[in-house]
């Protein structure tokens, strides 16, 4: 769709409500805004202006982050999932217009909140139980693949150019690609990996490469969590987080290597300290990977998750195993991917086998590590990788004195050179017994005052002195002392 501007409102206004257009006063209606959106969808697309009366005048209204969440969750109930074009237009005194636009879809009928709504006149009702079973006699015809569906409001300027680039040099090393492919414009390359046809790019694309997937790729989610025991009562660290394939795929693989228990030792020989994980990284990763490219796209509710407990660790995705697929033939190496443009462009970048090999990598890294073979459980809703651990290897937390001494002094030494601001940062901590401490902990515990931004900027110094590490992100990142 174009892009939409202020004039262009107004003259939709003029005209009044329709059968394409709807005014809504603000969003404490978004009930019936996203009634009308569905009815839209199952007739001939239209518009909704949020921030004008029902006679046509322009008030506007207040946009915060949650406004736009609050859109964000209700787009979430629209099933089967599709994308709204939404434009934000400022006005006078501070105010926005929302204009959220939609075309007729080829998917229809799709329900909001678990109904079925269709457009007459100017007015949104109820859709009858026989539109409903004709229009799903239609959809049926139609060989529906997600990702294979236009991305129509994204073009190329959308997507992460740095990401695409670091994939194609992938593809080139494992021989997938040839050479050549480097020097090729962007929109040839994403033609040559099947994300887009003449010039429209693919869901596919969105998925894989995506800067911005939240506002209408909410399933683009990894769940993560470390849980106390084997159970999900109670939970140590986790987090979610939105955003295109690869980039989930390397914050999953970061997040596993900080649960992921090593054993470690230093050697005599070279006073060096040798580490062997209870899990091979490459084998969660394999999993995470494959979880990410044949989960069900279509399921707007739907994520990936990475769980550790004290006896496991589970890898699952939203969506059962393709129908007719049995886990014991994926176990064989059997491959009928969900998301084939997904699939074909992991295939020829290098991330994945073409033939359903990845699932037999995982079972074989297990076994090469001296672990139990995984085990697959497989429903219409969730399709999960259960790693089982013999034994929690746990990590020494003391080696020989020679290493302990060494350590201590390399920490001495750095704190010689420190400010006296510095200094009193430390000291908090090891007070503390080390104990790690959020930013709002830490600027309490201190005697002087500091901004949050010196702080901030002092923590960040400590860290590239090697005297302090972080663990989180933003808000919920926790300071702990390296000792």
């Amino acid at each position: 769709m174009k892009k939409i501007n202020l004039n262009t409102i107004e003259n939709f206004i003029s005209q009044g409500e329709s059968e394409v257009l709807e005014f809504k006063k603000s969003t404490t209606q978004i009930k019936p805004i996203f009634e009308t959106l569905c009815g839209f969808l199952n007739g001939d697309g239209g518009t909704v202006v949020i921030g004008v009366s029902s006679s046509g005048n322009i008030i506007g209204q207040d946009v915060t982050d949650n406004t736009k969440q609050e859109v964000a969750q209700h787009i979430a109930k629209i099933e089967p999932a599709t994308q709204f074009n939404i434009s934000y237009l400022k006005i006078s005194q501070g105010k926005q217009l929302i204009v959220i636009r939609t075309r007729k879809s080829d998917y229809r009928p799709h329900v909001y909140n678990g109904r079925a709504y269709q457009r007459s006149q100017s007015s949104t009702s109820r859709m009858s139980q026989h539109r409903y079973e004709q229009l799903l006699v239609e959809r049926g015809q139609l060989n529906y693949a997600w990702d294979d569906q236009d991305a129509s409001n994204y073009s190329i300027n959308d997507l992460d150019e740095e990401r695409i680039l670091a994939a194609i040099h992938h593809g080139i090393i494992k021989k997938r690609l040839p050479a050549s492919t480097i020097k090729k414009n962007l929109n040839q390359v994403l033609e040559q990996l099947h994300l887009s046809e003449n010039g429209v790019l693919k869901n596919a694309a969105i998925v894989l490469f995506g800067k911005d997937t939240l506002a209408n790729y909410l399933q683009c989610e990894l769940r993560m969590a470390r849980f106390k025991d084997i159970t999900r009562h109670e939970f140590l660290d986790g987090d979610i987080i939105h955003g295109s394939l690869f980039y989930l795929l390397d914050e999953g693989e970061i997040f596993a290597k900080r649960h992921i228990s090593v054993a470690a030792k230093i050697t005599a020989e070279s006073f060096r300290r040798v580490e062997t994980p209870e899990m091979p990284y490459g084998v969660i990763r394999e999993a995470l990977l494959n979880a990410l490219c044949h989960r069900d796209y279509i399921m707007r509710g739907g994520s990936v998750g990475l769980a550790f407990y004290t006896n496991r660790i589970e890898v699952l995705n939203s969506g059962g195993l393709q129908t007719g697929m049995t886990i014991e033939q994926i176990k064989k190496g059997h491959s009928n991917p969900r998301n084939k443009r997904i699939a074909f462009a992991l295939h020829r970048c290098g991330y994945i086998e073409h033939w359903g090999r990845g699932i037999e990598e995982m079972i074989q890294g297990c076994i090469s590590a001296g672990l139990p073979e995984p085990t697959f459980e497989s429903t219409p809703m969730e399709f999960k990788i259960i790693f089982p651990l013999m034994h929690r290897i746990i990590e020494e937390k003391t080696f020989n004195e020679r290493f302990i001494k060494e350590k201590k002094r390399r920490f001495n030494k750095a704190r010689a050179n420190l400010t006296e601001r510095q200094q009193e940062i430390i000291n908090v901590f090891l007070a503390q017994n080390n104990n790690p401490l959020r930013l709002k902990e830490l600027q309490e515990l201190l005697e002087n005052r500091y901004s949050e931004r010196t702080l901030r900027r002092e923590l960040s110094t400590l860290k590239e002195k090697q005297l302090l590490e972080t663990m989180g992100h933003t808000n919920k990142a926790v300071w702990f002392v390296i000792i």
